[in-house]
């Protein structure tokens, strides 16, 4: 799979290679978008950067399988 960010919509997806789906892992607000996704060796976390309207970003972690994100910075 591959796993993409700062695609309209914000979120970061995960397109499968094997049948071309694409499912979506993170689901931010409105004029906010998650970008520059990286897996975590252990490939069970994504750690992202989440834009917002201002400009400044902040590193947030999700599961690979998606759910609830949380911020690594203040």
């Amino acid at each position: 799979a591959i796993i993409a960010g700062g695609l309209p919509g914000g979120g970061l997806i995960e397109w499968s290679l094997a049948d071309g789906t694409l499912r979506p892992l993170t689901r931010p607000a409105d004029g906010v978008v998650d970008t520059m996704p990286a897996v975590a060796p252990d490939g069970r976390r994504i750690a992202f950067v989440r834009v917002g309207a201002t400009g400044e970003g902040e590193v947030y972690v999700v599961g690979v399988d998606g759910g609830a994100d949380r911020s690594l910075t203040d």
